[in-house]
């Protein structure tokens, strides 16, 4: 009788544990807004929150349409950056408990400029969209879907490429696994990882006490019934082996501590399609656009120009 309820003790222990952990890494809330932070004179982010701050005046001198959507369960949002005569569409998923304006400022007036009309997107459980919980991508990349194909409705079918970083990244290369719209001209993939299962594992086995091969399978059960997908269900690989038609432009720096560049070399190399590939050296997580912002925009905008349509 002992052993019985030292066993039911323990697996109590164990469902409160995954409950924690999973609510932890992929339940709603509040991002850290780095505009806001206090952050010491001379921290290597103080650069970076400077330039991200500064950028901002993007969003002063271009309000933007709020775009509203149902699709796959949830309402999800997004700010339509509208120009007259636009060469082209550009959709923007940015990361991980992050927020749009602070991932993609320092890049909407190079984009603006090259003369495309922007879709700044909210991903499901962040900003303005609705949804309990991320899904790394793989519920995500349905919303990717979606938005393609109500911005051709509406907006009609202008040449549009797909753009992410970090997590959003990971959205549009899971994308790319589906059946998407011909007018998807490419994708600019900007630093995302290859699957929920493996940068769970990775930025939990930093926590040198967690037994992380252990938890995983629990973790991703979890997952399933909670969030509604399981960590290993789906990944960047395997919608890049099934792509053989978009060009992806992939970016990565090479100093990331947080999705390790490999992951992006090992995108790069299952990409059935015309690919890409540009490190850049001292760049962190997120930062190659800031670290090498000539190198970036050249890259960019050479990928943009061969890859749209209306210049083929």
């Amino acid at each position: 009788m002992t052993f019985f309820w030292i066993a039911l003790g323990i697996i109590d222990a164990l469902i409160i544990l995954f409950l924690v952990l999973i609510c932890i890494i992929s339940l709603r809330r509040s991002p850290d807004d780095i505009r806001t932070r206090s952050i010491p004179a001379g921290h290597p982010l103080a650069e970076i929150q400077k330039e991200i701050v500064d950028s901002q005046v993007f969003f002063q001198e271009h309000s933007g349409e709020l775009l509203v959507i149902q699709a796959n369960g949830v309402e999800l949002a997004a700010k339509r950056f509208a120009r007259k005569d636009p060469v082209g569409r550009i959709l923007l998923f940015h990361g991980y408990r992050s927020i749009a304006e602070t991932d993609f400022g320092c890049a909407m007036d190079f984009y603006y400029n090259q003369g495309y009309e922007l879709i700044l997107v909210d991903q499901r459980a962040h900003g303005k969209s609705t949804g309990a919980w991320i899904g790394f991508g793989v519920l995500e990349r349905y919303d990717c879907l979606s938005w393609i194909r109500y911005l051709n409705a509406e907006y009609g079918a202008l040449p549009t490429f797909l753009s992410g970083i970090s997590m959003g990244c990971t959205t549009v290369l899971m994308a790319l696994g589906l059946e998407l719209p011909a007018n998807v001209r490419g994708v600019i993939a900007d630093c995302g990882f290859t699957s929920p299962k493996e940068i769970v594992a990775h930025v939990m086995k930093k926590k040198k006490w967690l037994p992380v091969p252990a938890l995983m399978p629990g973790l991703s059960l979890f997952s399933k019934i909670f969030a509604g997908y399981a960590l290993g269900e789906y990944s960047t690989l395997e919608a890049l082996k099934a792509n053989d038609r978009i060009p992806v432009l992939f970016i990565h720096g090479k100093a990331d501590r947080y999705v390790p560049p490999e992951m992006t070399l090992r995108n790069y190399e299952a990409c059935a399609a015309e690919k890409e590939l540009l490190l850049v050296e001292g760049a962190g997580h997120g930062t190659a656009f800031l670290q090498d912002r000539p190198g970036v925009e050249k890259a960019v905008e050479a990928f943009l120009e061969r890859h749209n349509s209306q210049n083929q």
